[in-house]
């Protein structure tokens, strides 16, 4: 991972791609519908963006249930800068591996 990444922003990226059941839940889910939409010719970035960020606060929120404390919100836990870059990560490793034909979500 590139060093300009906060530390909470790789701790939600390797908690995202090393989790099983979040990776599973979240990840491929997103992934799969995204490849649909490519190979219609309806994907967009910006509709990437927004899915993929739904799959990070989800997995930020069960980051939180396992990791954090009771006291401590998941917004706080990842601000939402942190959130961001990490969907832009996922989206860029999404587009690398569709160009590439490397379909990891099927």
């Amino acid at each position: 991972m590139k060093s300009d990444y906060s530390h909470e922003t790789t701790e939600l990226l390797l908690y995202l791609w090393n989790d099983h059941g979040c990776y599973e839940a979240y990840v491929l889910p997103v992934c799969r519908n995204l490849a649909r939409l490519h190979d219609q010719g309806k994907y967009t970035h910006e509709i990437a963006l927004r899915r993929v960020l739904w799959a990070v606060n989800q997995i930020a929120k069960q980051y939180n249930l396992e990791h954090g404390s009771m006291t401590t919100k998941w917004s706080s836990l990842f601000s939402r800068a942190d959130r961001d870059r990490a969907t832009e990560v996922v989206v860029e490793r999404f587009i690398i591996e569709l160009r590439l034909g490397n379909r990891f979500w099927d």
